[in-house]
């Protein structure tokens, strides 16, 4: 029985071998790792099923993130306030993707991120406070009043929840 199990593995491999490059599945080195596993399962994919965000993520596993140039950032920062604006927004438009990305795929992995996520934003509000309480004074302040001005449109645009976050 389980050499039965064995000659059709190696039988399906070498179907596999012989049939994937004609698939369209022959070079598979630096595809994501849903046609990496589709390809290996034998699922035809078309090429329009590949999102920016599975070779974002993909960048992202294999350690291809440099991460930000501080430098570079402060001069931009200095130079052209506009462009940097612009520079973070859309980092955060990606990061924001990139999570919603996870939520869908992996809840486990998405879930321990936003908990590193907390903790660091927890450490770097901690620091703050302890070498500049002015400034974490302000930063709280900010925080209550957009908290209270999204409370007030929440009011006006769905009671029902505006209800039930007072409650």
């Amino acid at each position: 029985m389980k050499r039965d199990g064995l000659v059709l593995a190696v039988a399906v491999a070498a179907v596999s071998l012989c049939l994937g490059p004609r698939l369209g599945f022959g070079d598979l080195d630096g595809a994501p790792e849903a046609l990496v596993e589709a390809a290996r399962r034998g699922i035809e994919i078309k090429q329009s099923a590949v999102t920016d965000r599975d070779r974002i993520e993909y960048g992202w596993e294999q350690g291809k993130h440099k991460g930000w140039d501080k430098e570079k950032l402060k001069n931009l920062k200095e130079e052209d306030p506009e462009k940097f604006k612009e520079a973070v927004t859309e980092h955060r438009e990606k990061i924001k993707e990139k999570l919603e990305h996870l939520k869908e795929t992996n809840p486990e992995k998405y879930q321990e991120t936003m908990q590193n996520i907390r903790q660091k934003r927890k450490e770097r509000l901690m620091r703050l406070k302890e070498e500049n309480p002015e400034k974490f004074k302000e930063l709280m302040e900010a925080r209550k009043q957009k908290f209270q001005e999204r409370l007030e449109k929440l009011k006006t645009e769905d009671p029902e929840k505006y209800q039930r976050i007072v409650e």
